[in-house]
């Protein structure tokens, strides 16, 4: 599929109205605000009132202590799932001024917009048990870490069935390094021959190490750039990661942080030093991670000015750790060449703020 094909940017995402916006009765209210500013419209909605242990389970908050849970229990919340274009995006952004006009103080703020990957789907699932969640995907699995058989036949059949079975737009499916070449010939000839109904990305991950920890470094590459990796991509481990960073985006990739077992040792400082040797970016989203980690991950990514990405990892069904259309549009946009390619297709939204 041709960057260019890419016109749907529809998604899903949720919004919690928090009790104090059930006591104020602004459910209404909020949801015409939303469909008047951003589109979005209501798909599903349910209402229940939590218990203690279900706010500490599913919410990662400054607040999260005894207070802010009396709070989140002392009356109804209603979840809402919503539908739009950028549909994640926007809500993260008229949530603001819907909390500038009605809410009391930084905890008690009327709603909660979940995050991408885990803690939407911990909430989604939490809020909505007769759903399926593998039908209300959001855009993109972009760490969608599955085996495929070498023969092509069976290769073709796996990567219909993967892609049938999600309603992303967008897929990367994730190889080690050191077998990708067992399955090139197999990804160009599919591309050539049937052509990947899903906007496809490859990443390859790397074998390496910050600050005496080993890691893994993830390349994404578009389907165009395979061909031309030499066989310095393919080594089992890399001593400087300075210098594979710099293979990689040499290599027409660009170079993130990939999923790792280790993550609790890793410090702030090692982001520091990834983000001076070239990284843009690293795996948040991941089945594996708790919400804390998700948090640690994702609050040095955003310090050091790196994008967040993440999905499904090969743990669960692919589609379901999925991330927003904004993530993988900042993801694209580093691509090179994308930006002749491709055209902002958020640039419409960039006032929505001013609402």
């Amino acid at each position: 599929m041709d960057i260019m094909d890419i016109k749907d940017i529809t998604e899903y995402t949720l919004l919690l109205v928090k009790p104090d916006g059930n006591e104020k009765e602004l459910i209404n209210i909020i949801l015409s605000y939303l469909k008047e500013h951003g589109g979005l419209t209501e798909v599903h909605r349910n209402t229940f009132k939590l218990s203690l242990s279900q706010v500490s389970d599913t919410f990662i908050h400054i607040y999260n202590d005894r207070k802010y849970r009396s709070y989140m229990t002392r009356g109804p919340l209603t979840a809402v799932l919503l539908q739009g274009e950028n549909a994640v995006e926007k809500l993260r952004i008229l949530k603001k001024n819907i909390r500038k006009m009605y809410a009391i103080d930084v905890m008690e703020n009327i709603i909660h917009s979940s995050e991408v990957g885990n803690e939407f789907d911990l909430q989604f699932r939490m809020f909505f048990p007769d759903l399926d969640i593998n039908k209300y995907n959001l855009y993109a699995d972009l760490y969608a870490k599955n085996v495929f058989p070498l023969n092509f036949d069976g290769f073709s059949a796996k990567m219909e069935h993967l892609q049938n079975g999600t309603t992303v737009k967008a897929l990367a499916h994730i190889f080690s390094n050191d077998v990708f070449m067992n399955y090139l010939d197999n990804i160009i000839i599919f591309d050539q021959k049937k052509g990947f109904s899903k906007f496809t990305l490859i990443g390859l991950e790397y074998n390496t190490k910050v600050q005496d920890q080993n890691i893994k470094i993830l390349g994404y590459y578009k389907i165009c750039s395979l061909l031309e990796l030499s066989k310095d991509h393919y080594r089992f481990f890399y001593n400087d990661i300075n210098d594979l960073i710099h293979l990689i985006h040499g290599s027409g990739g660009i170079a993130f942080l990939s999923h790792s077992t280790n993550i609790n040792n890793l410090q702030e400082e090692s982001f520091e030093i990834l983000a001076e040797s070239g990284i843009k970016g690293g795996i948040v989203y991941h089945p594996q991670y708790t919400l804390e980690q998700t948090e640690f991950l994702r609050e040095n990514i955003f310090k050091n000015n790196l994008i967040t990405t993440g999905g499904s990892g090969g743990i669960t069904q692919t589609g379901r750790y999925s991330v927003s259309y904004e993530i993988f549009n900042q993801l694209l946009k580093l691509l090179p060449g994308a930006d002749k390619e491709y055209k902002n297709s958020h640039e419409e939204y960039n006032n929505i703020g001013m609402v």
